[in-house]
């Protein structure tokens, strides 16, 4: 129907007849005649020849010869002991116990994970009453789910293909039937399950017990299978602490190193984007050296180290497509539980006032933040999530799957509108509306026509809010340009080596420089930022890394045409990230910044996957 309205068609041949008639101007000739000019000059200049292939080709084995010789230096030393401890340990009881259950957990009846944990909370209760401690309810609710478990002989993969919330939702049926590579006596399995649940038991009353107990069992997991430290990073970093999440990406990037000492020694492949993120990590450095509060900088500097650095691991990990979807749908699956928290919000009234004006939107309830602590970090979250997930709904021609899409799609957008921030509105609109363009001229025009209609169904609140942008009258704009000035300001100042880096040293030079004594924590501002904490140095490493990325991204579209929704999708994502970053800092949040560079890594990745089809079919 809308196919054949009869407005829809009068605007596409309005916007025929105006691109025609631009392609035929004199203006549009001239113009592509100064393009030619200028693109003829910038492709005999120094900066394109740094970026040819040529040239990449030259810094790339240069540098691969370096990082190879450096971690080649450690597979020397360290290989022997590493590889004589990990056949000692292969060969062991537990080695052998670690070995069988990753390769069968999900082959072992359930009933045998509820004894190992009905054990492990008898043994605690047991031990906490002789300490004169307080059994807690989350413990007797434990207690309770062990019992049930213990009826339940089936194990998780017969739950899986038996359940049909699978066909709902569109995941696939299991490739191999569900049977152990290694038959077990159930005396065996019941004894072993009695044993771990009460050295567990034990060590729950150890202070800070489940850090070493999550480290023992991670890390070898790790070794093993260094996929697995990736998917826990990022289905978890938007429910947990920001230094539980340093202290996952530490054990991940242990467990790759380890790994790398215990295999036979393998090339390192580096290319430029690894020499931006290197050069970014330099920057840091840099920032921290030259900080006008050293003290203050050195815990958000590691923080900034450790995540950026995981970027290596992921890029080197995530090695198939396989891998990659099932990455980008653990995203999916994770924005929409975080946004299903953060309607839960909006309905039972816990939606903050902290971060508006009341006396200029009054109509405003609040603005849900979810998992985030802040309505605009929420918002940024959302702004790659939101464009990955449409990606996923247009590629996917699973009719179940495509319906769990857009439901999680919907949500997203709906928790997108309820953060009520500006700047994130407008990068959501920006891409996509990139990414309606790039995906057909049908979606575009429904676009074009809702847009027409949304003055007449969106609220007022949200009307209000929108027409605002620009409004000094607001306390949250002014408070902001006021920022960015005296911001300005201090970097005439500072703009070759920066403050250094952290919230500490922005405090420490900024109240000189501020204006209407307004004390601010950080610029407001992403791109005010990197100058204010790392000067030129984290200037010319970060648009390395943006202008990798978006090079890398469009690549891999043009190569492969499987990837092109998900590339398109990344590459508008960080668009509309970026355009956020205009107004507001978007690595305040630890979280972000690190699902900033997962991003990044999950790009340089895709160029992996396609590297190794390419070798593969050569092969």
């Amino acid at each position: 129907m809308i196919k054949s309205s009869l407005i829809v068609s009068f605007v596409v041949k309005v916007c025929t007849l105006l691109r025609d008639m631009y392609l035929n101007s004199g203006y549009y000739k001239l113009y592509m005649k100064i393009s030619d000019f200028f693109g003829h000059l910038f492709r005999k200049s120094g900066i394109y020849r740094i970026f040819t292939k040529q040239r990449r080709e030259t810094w790339g084995n240069s540098f691969e010869k370096t990082i190879n010789g450096f971690f080649g230096f450690f597979h020397d030393c360290f290989h022997g002991m590493f590889a004589g401890i990990g056949k000692a340990i292969s060969h062991s009881t537990c080695g052998s116990l670690c070995s069988f259950l990753l390769e069968n957990w999900q082959y072992v009846s359930i009933r045998y994970y509820s004894i190992m944990l009905f054990i492990y909370i008898i043994v605690r209760l047991a031990a906490t009453r002789m300490i004169g401690g307080i059994v807690g309810p989350y413990t007797v609710a434990i207690a309770v789910v062990s019992c049930i478990g213990m009826l339940i002989n089936v194990s998780p993969a017969g739950l899986y293909s038996g359940c049909r919330l699978k066909k709902l939702i569109g995941l696939p049926e299991m490739e191999e039937k569900a049977k152990l590579t290694t038959p077990f006596k159930s005396y065996v399995a019941v004894t072993v399950s009695i044993v771990i649940g009460s050295i567990f038991g034990l060590c729950s009353l150890i202070p800070m017990w489940y850090v070493a107990v999550a480290a023992l069992v991670i890390l070898p997991l790790m070794l093993a299978r260094p996929q697995i430290g990736i998917f826990l990073i990022i289905t978890a970093f938007p429910f947990i602490p920001t230094m539980a999440v340093v202290g996952l990406c530490i054990i991940v990037m242990l467990g790759a190193f380890i790994s790398y000492l215990y295999n036979e020694k393998e090339t390192i492949r580096f290319d430029m984007f690894d020499l931006s993120v290197l050069l970014f990590l330099v920057a840091i450095v840099f920032g921290t050296m030259v900080s006008y509060n050293v003290s203050g900088s050195i815990k958000p500097a590691l923080v900034y180290i450790v995540f950026v650095s995981t970027v290596f691991v992921i890029r080197r990990s995530v090695d198939s497509k396989k891998l990659l979807y099932i990455i980008v749908n653990s995203i999916i699956t994770v924005a929409f539980f975080v946004s299903v928290y953060g309607l839960y919000q909006k309905i039972t009234g816990q939606a903050a006032t902290t971060w508006q004006d009341s006396d200029m939107f009054e109509n405003i309830s609040g603005r849900i933040y979810a998992t985030f602590g802040n309505p605009n970090v929420f918002g940024e979250y959302l702004l790659i999530t939101i464009p990955v997930t449409f990606a996923s709904l247009v590629k996917t021609t699973n009719k179940n799957r495509k319906f769990m899409y857009f439901m999680s799609l919907a949500l997203q957008l709906v928790c997108m509108i309820l953060t009520y921030s500006r700047g994130c509105w407008i990068g959501i609109m920006l891409s996509m509306g990139l990414m309606l363009f790039m995906n057909g001229k049908k979606l575009l025009s429904v676009c074009i026509l809702g847009i027409g209609l949304l003055p007449f169904i969106v609220p007022d609140a949200i009307i209000e809010r929108l027409l605002s942008i620009g409004n000094t009258a607001d306390s949250s704009t002014s408070y902001r340009v006021y920022i960015w000035q005296g911001t300005i300001n201090m970097l005439k100042d500072f703009w070759v080596t920066g403050i250094g880096i952290g919230e500490q040293a922005f405090r420490s030079v900024y109240p000189i420089y501020s204006l209407n004594t307004i004390i601010a924590p950080h610029s407001h501002n992403l791109y005010l930022h990197v100058i204010c904490e790392m000067g030129i140095v984290g200037v010319v490493a970060f648009v390395g890394i943006i202008i990798n990325f978006f090079r890398n991204s469009a690549s891999v579209s043009l190569k492969d045409k499987d990837l092109k929704p998900l590339m398109t999708a990344l590459i508008c994502a960080m668009l509309g990230y970026l355009v956020q970053g205009m107004f507001d800092n978007v690595w305040y949040n630890y979280r972000i910044y690190m699902f900033f560079f997962i991003i990044i890594a999950l790009s340089a990745a895709a160029g992996t996957c396609i590297k190794k089809e390419k070798e593969n079919a050569e092969n």
